[in-house]
């Protein structure tokens, strides 16, 4: 009878600690399943965050592409301004000199001279410098 008291004790101890680790299973599994919880939490909140992004970086692009038109557009009209300005100022030289140069050379050169000048003044400006 003390063997089988004995061993009822034994066996209940045994179970006392099987109830111990797996309580401590379950509190393993509880802790985990928080824990994955709120990386997924996190993990959509960035992919939120890169969407948004990405939205406003295309917006970007579309003002900047909007704004090189622009620039072109403006290049353009101020290379026709210059050119009609060199115009003008031909004429306006042809008006004051009242025909003195009898031969047109001069003033041809000039013009030319003006020409040359109006396209370098135009490509330093595509360039950037």
């Amino acid at each position: 009878m003390f063997e089988a008291t004995e061993t009822l004790v034994s066996s209940i101890r045994g179970m006392a600690q099987q109830r111990d680790l797996f309580s401590d299973l379950l509190w393993i599994a509880d802790y985990m399943k928080a824990f994955i919880s709120q990386r997924i939490n996190s993990e959509e909140e960035l992919r939120l965050r890169l969407e948004q992004a990405e939205a406003s970086l295309s917006a970007a692009r579309d003002d900047n592409e909007a704004l090189r038109m622009e620039l072109a557009e403006a290049k353009s009209r101020e290379e026709s301004t210059d050119a009609r300005l060199l115009e003008v100022e031909d004429e306006m030289t042809l008006l004051r000199g009242g025909g003195e140069e009898t031969s047109g050379g001069g003033i041809y050169r000039e013009k030319v001279e003006r020409g040359f000048a109006v396209a370098f003044i135009s490509a330093k400006r595509r360039v950037g410098g």
